[in-house]
């Protein structure tokens, strides 16, 4: 037989394989989003009890623009795999991370949300879905400064889907040099606002998700795991405790409440906003053993009297046994949502 017919067949047969692998992905991927949708509903529904509750003394109040999903009567407003919130405290407003196009701007203005009087965005890290929105904002806003990592804007972040496609989850980098104004890089814990902070190194003691594994980063043209040093928070610091914004805890819950616990060893966590990375949105699955996510929620249920504000890449199977656990201390945070602490 020819040797280029012989080469010509295998490559197909590969090809063949390839497509089989990425249909049956698909079917069972859009399987289990039908299902991780149908929890989500019942999830924002039972957490509109935890919300009816407001803090004594409530200052920041939060308000969703996109997330996953949408409780009833939020038809209006749009959803994706992404997160960004808009946080009103004292007459400043903020917006935390910036979705993943500008949805979030559209569902802005749906709610009579107007980002041209936002002060200054945080983005979490260098993830497309919390970012992808940035290029958006610097025109909608002419003056905000955008406070994030240097790592983040690097543009070389990879994920694996079904092990066959990669897919590029970067943040366009070449908006630090189309704007070089607008980019702070604290590089140590700063307060860039009264009683504000960005925390941009996490310590690790704990494990990392496992839902990380899938997510990798380009050092001179070769894969290597995400060490996701590109990864920091917001606090909010009140008088009776603080408040974290998380984003995805690529890090792990558990090493941002050790972080923020250093860096404020007399402040108690009042509460922690952000997705807890305990779901594959690749498979549309839970990540993590049972076993192990509810050894993490014994662990949450420690922290001091936390409330934990959760959805996006914590995903409705790990919110469901976290929320057998920590009861009244979780909450699904979802687009349309707005709630004070």
């Amino acid at each position: 037989m020819n040797a280029g017919l012989i080469v010509a067949i295998c490559l197909g047969a590969i090809a063949l394989v390839a497509f089989a692998v990425v249909a049956r992905f698909g079917l069972t991927r859009a399987s289990n989003m039908k299902a991780e949708v149908r929890r989500a509903k019942s999830a924002i529904a039972a957490s509109d009890a935890v919300f009816a509750w407001t803090s004594p003394g409530a200052r920041t109040t939060f308000t969703v623009l996109v997330e996953n999903h949408a409780g009833e009567g939020l038809d209006v407003l749009g959803i994706q795999h992404g997160i960004s919130i808009l946080a009103e405290r004292g007459g400043l407003s903020f917006i935390l991370d910036l979705g993943a196009d500008d949805l979030y701007s559209r569902n802005a203005s749906a709610l009579g949300q107007d980002l041209g009087d936002v002060s200054f965005a945080f983005l979490s890290h260098g993830h497309s879905d919390h970012g992808g929105g940035l290029g958006h904002f610097l025109t909608a806003n002419s003056s905000a400064a955008i406070y994030v990592t240097r790592q983040a804007m690097t543009g070389r972040y990879v994920a694996k889907i079904a092990d066959v496609i990669r897919k590029d989850i970067s943040l366009d980098g070449s908006l630090v040099n189309r704007y070089p104004d607008r980019f702070v890089f604290p590089s140590t814990t700063t307060e860039i606002a009264p009683d504000l902070f960005v925390v941009p190194t996490i310590t690790r003691r704990h494990r990392l998700p496992a839902g990380n594994g899938n997510l990798f980063k380009k050092e001179s043209g070769t894969l290597v795991a995400d060490d996701f040093d590109h990864e920091s928070l917001l606090a909010i610091r009140d008088s009776d405790g603080l408040i974290i914004f998380s984003g995805c805890c690529h890090n792990g819950i558990l090493n941002v409440l050790d972080t923020i616990h250093a860096e404020f060893p007399d402040r108690r966590i009042k509460a922690v906003i952000g997705g807890f990375h305990l779901f594959s949105p690749t498979r549309a699955k839970i990540a993590e053993k049972p076993s192990d996510v509810r050894s993490l929620a014994e662990a949450l249920l420690a922290s001091e009297g936390t409330l934990y504000i959760t959805g996006h890449c914590t995903g409705t199977e790990a919110y469901g046994i976290l929320k057998e656990i920590l009861g009244d201390r979780l909450a699904y945070f979802s687009t349309g949502r707005t709630f004070a602490l």
